[in-house]
C-alpha cells in the first residue's frame, strides 16, 4: 500500500459507513508518547501533570487511555522519532480491539475544560455542523494561502479524521482517527519511503499536509476544524490561535528541543496554565497510583 494506486481505492467496507453517533465506555482510546531525551520530560512533577490531566478525563467520560514510550517504538529501518507516531498509533488499535475512535494528544498539551466531552465536540451531528471548516483556505508552512481548499460539503458518516488548522497550515498535535480500512491505509501511506525521504523540516506533519493537498482519498474523509475546538496555543506562540477560557486544549507546540531558557519560559507558561484550567475532581485511585509510584506513565511498549 505504498504506491499511486492506493488512490484508487473506496471505502465499501461496511465499518466505514455506520457513524458512531454514540459510542460505549471504552470505544473511544485517548493516546499519547513521549521519549524522556527531550521536552518537558526534565521537569520534576511535569509526567505527574499529564497523567492526572489525561487519566481524570478518560475517566470521566468513559474512555480509554494509553501513555506509550515512544523511544521502545523502532520501524526498519530506524526512522526519527517523529514518525514513530505512527507506530504507536498501530499499536493502539491492536491493544484495543474495541476501540472506534483514537484521540492522539501531544504530551504538551493540557485538557483545560474537563467538561468539554470530545465525543459532543466533535463526533455528534451537532459538534460535526458546528465546527467543521467547509470550502477553506488552507494556510500553507510559512504562513499565507497554500491554493488549497478543503471540500464544500461533507457529510458526517463519510468522515474519518478530525484535525486542526493553524496560521501555518495543518497541526499533527491533536487529532482523532476512526478505526478501520482508510485509517489503515493512511497510517502506511505515511511512512511511504519517498515522504520518509523528503527533506521536510516538520517530518510527520507535513508529509500529512501533502497528502492532503494532493489526494481525494485523504481529503474526501478528513474534516478540517478550528484550533479552537481541541488544539489551541498558548498566548506567546504566534503561529496560530491563542487559547481562551472555556476552550478544550491547550497545546504547547514548538516547546520541545529548544534550548534552555527557551524551555524554562515554555515550562513556566505549562504552569501558568496548569493553575488556570478548569477546577475537576481526580478520582481517588489516581491519585493512589501517583502517591504509590504505579501510575502507569510513559510505559507502553510494542506489542
Amino acid at each position: 500500500m505504498r504506491n499511486g494506486a492506493v488512490m484508487k481505492w473506496s471505502i465499501s467496507h461496511n465499518e466505514e459507513k455506520t457513524f458512531p453517533y454514540t459510542l460505549k465506555r471504552g470505544e473511544l482510546i485517548m493516546v499519547t508518547a513521549s521519549s524522556s531525551i527531550h521536552g518537558f520530560e526534565v521537569y520534576p512533577g511535569w509526567q505527574e501533570n499529564v497523567y492526572e490531566n489525561r487519566a481524570s478525563y478518560a475517566e470521566r467520560w468513559g474512555y480509554e487511555f494509553m501513555w506509550a514510550n515512544l523511544s521502545s517504538y523502532r520501524f526498519s529501518p530506524p526512522l526519527p522519532g517523529h514518525w514513530n507516531k505512527i507506530a504507536v498509533l498501530q499499536d493502539a488499535q491492536i491493544r484495543y480491539p474495541n476501540g472506534k475512535w483514537f484521540w492522539w494528544l501531544d504530551s504538551d498539551a493540557l485538557i483545560m475544560t474537563p467538561s468539554i466531552d470530545i465525543h459532543t465536540q466533535l463526533l455528534s451531528s451537532e459538534g460535526f455542523d458546528s465546527n467543521v471548516q467547509l470550502d477553506f483556505d488552507i494556510p500553507k508552512l510559512g504562513g499565507g494561502s497554500s491554493g488549497f481548499k478543503t471540500p464544500s460539503l461533507m457529510e458526517i458518516e463519510n468522515i474519518n479524521m478530525f484535525i486542526a488548522t493553524d496560521y501555518w497550515g495543518i497541526n499533527t498535535g491533536s487529532f482523532l482517527l476512526r478505526r478501520g480500512f482508510w485509517t489503515d491505509v493512511l497510517l502506511d501511506m505515511m511512512i511511504d519511503p519517498l515522504a520518509i525521504e523528503k527533506n521536510w523540516k516538520y517530518t510527520d506533519q507535513e508529509s500529512y499536509v501533502h497528502m492532503y493537498n494532493n489526494h481525494a482519498f485523504v481529503r474526501n474523509h478528513t474534516a478540517m476544524v478550528h484550533q479552537r475546538v481541541f488544539n489551541s496555543y498558548p498566548e506567546w506562540n504566534n503561529l496560530g490561535h491563542h487559547w481562551q477560557p472555556g476552550e478544550l486544549v491547550a497545546h504547547f507546540a514548538s516547546c520541545s528541543g529548544g534550548d534552555k531558557d527557551s524551555m524554562n519560559r515554555c515550562y513556566a507558561s505549562w504552569q501558568k496554565h496548569w493553575d488556570m484550567k478548569e477546577i475537576s475532581t481526580t478520582p481517588d485511585w489516581i491519585w493512589q497510583q501517583l502517591k504509590d509510584g504505579t501510575a502507569p506513565i510513559a510505559n507502553v511498549r510494542p506489542s
